[in-house]
């Protein structure tokens, strides 16, 4: 890290940033959880279109709909598929192109992913 860059909060939460795969067993409060859906809806889109979806569950709906417990022991889940409906709003004035709308709703739901993701290290 170049020495002008050392104290950048941003560069050093990106560079600081692990995937975590066993979660303790401490519950999220709801305001913490609202706060980190909040920071994906924020996330960056191809023209605001923010072509995803959000599924929510906690550890007692998922088993309700999977029929296991959340992977890796978490106790809250989001998941984020792409929409391609609302990429078709402004994909109109090309004739009908699968690819780059699926494309375009992955790459747009995958930052609103990351944008939850990513937090600072205490």
């Amino acid at each position: 890290m170049p020495p002008s860059l050392e104290n950048n909060q941003l560069l050093n939460t990106i560079l600081d940033r692990r995937s975590i795969r066993h979660f303790s067993d401490r519950e999220i409060p709801d305001d913490v959880f609202n706060a980190i859906l909040e920071a994906g809806r924020v996330a960056p889109s191809t023209v605001n279109l923010q072509t995803w979806a959000l599924a929510t569950f906690t550890d007692q709906t998922w088993k309700e709909l999977f029929d296991q417990s959340i992977p890796f022991n978490g106790n809250r889940a989001v998941i984020v598929p792409g929409d391609t409906h609302r990429g078709k709003k402004v994909m109109g004035f090309f004739s009908h192109r699968p690819l780059v709308e699926y494309t375009l709703a992955v790459i747009n739901a995958s930052l609103a992913a990351m944008n939850r993701l990513l937090r600072q290290r205490h």
